[in-house]
């Protein structure tokens, strides 16, 4: 093997275990959301509900009898 392919080698390898390294740190130490409060697009779909009404009953509803 020549000198130029092992360093060629040696350099893939070494970017290997770098991005493994840093991909496992990001796993290791990044603050995941543990919390089960969790807010963004749910919080909308709490909010909606302000508008909702109850369901009308027939007692609701007038009808009249045409001619």
């Amino acid at each position: 093997m020549s000198q130029k392919a092992s360093k060629k080698k040696t350099v893939l390898i070494g970017g290997a275990v770098l991005v493994a390294a840093v991909v496992l740190y990001i796993i290791a130490f990044y603050p995941w959301p543990i919390s089960t409060n969790l807010s963004g697009t749910i919080g909308g779909v709490e909010q909606v509900k302000k508008y909702q009404k109850e369901q009308i009953t027939s007692s609701d509803v007038l009808v009249q009898e045409g001619d």
